[in-house]
């Protein structure tokens, strides 16, 4: 998982003052080339939904789950996702690809999204 630059800057800007929105949804998608701190989408992004739950689930820790259903994206390949703070555009928080995964309706994908913020 890479946390992106703009990102970054969103926390910057919250901690300096100014309003922000922490990310709200997950994005999924079907490119698995390599994230880098310079994203500013997935690079091709299927589908986005809001998270099932964001909890600060340890010390320095918040962790995100999102679901994807068993009647979303079948037939598509997912090798990527991402955290958004908004349902369409938005930032991009941080980005990860993994292995091809052929999402079938008898697959409900689970993924949760640990954050963890180092002193």
């Amino acid at each position: 998982m890479v946390f992106t630059n703009n990102g970054v800057n969103v926390i910057r800007n919250w901690l300096a003052g100014s309003a922000a929105t922490a990310p709200t949804h997950i994005a999924y998608g079907s490119d698995g080339t390599a994230p880098s701190k310079g994203d500013t989408t997935l690079t091709t992004e299927l589908t986005r939904a809001a998270f099932d739950s964001t909890t600060a689930s340890a010390d320095k820790e918040v962790k995100f789950e999102g679901v994807l259903g068993t009647l979303s994206q079948n037939g598509q390949t997912l090798r990527e996702c991402g955290l958004f703070n908004a349902g369409a555009g938005g930032t991009l928080f941080a980005r990860n690809t993994f292995t091809d995964l052929a999402k079938t309706s008898s697959i409900e994908l689970q993924i949760f999204i640990t954050v963890r913020v180092e002193n």
